[in-house]
């Protein structure tokens, strides 16, 4: 016969703690994107688009996957979605003409800006729980990311 969890209390379970903890971030984000009419994903591939426009003229759709951790086919769909919301653009890449460079629009770039100014004051207000020790959390979360992420 199986034996019961040791568990006595779910907040005793870390994963399931990170569970809720992502919970809540991610309702309160989407809540802040969705008056820019975005969605968490959409601001992800976006935001991408705009920081890699600061360094290059064209931007490939693997690139943006790098950058954004999300996989081709769905960013194809969230540039597609972006696209018709007029955030995005596909156009000709000059240096490879199998390929289209990603662009961001200036309505693109106005709602990416305004997005990532308010998510962090939420960020700022959200974990401000954190005293200045438990500030390495982010490092923390980074390593625990790195050593468990499948490639």
């Amino acid at each position: 016969m199986a034996k019961h969890s040791e568990i006595k209390n779910k907040n005793e379970s870390l994963g399931f703690l990170i569970w809720q903890l992502s919970n809540l971030w991610q309702r309160n984000v989407n809540s802040l994107l969705q008056k820019h009419n975005l969605t968490h994903a959409q601001y992800a591939v976006l935001d991408a688009i705009y920081n890699l426009s600061a360094s290059t003229k064209n931007i490939a759709q693997n690139k943006i996957c790098e950058f954004a951790g999300t996989d081709k086919m769905m960013t194809s769909k969230i540039i597609s979605s972006l696209q018709e919301k007029k955030f995005a653009k596909r156009v000709d890449n000059k240096e490879d003409l199998r390929s289209n460079s990603i662009l961001i629009t200036e309505k693109g770039k106005a709602a990416c800006i305004k997005s990532k100014s308010e998510i962090k004051a939420f960020e700022a207000k959200f974990f401000s729980t954190l005293d200045k020790k438990e500030k390495g959390f982010h490092k923390k979360a980074e390593a625990i990311i790195t050593a468990n992420i499948t490639k």
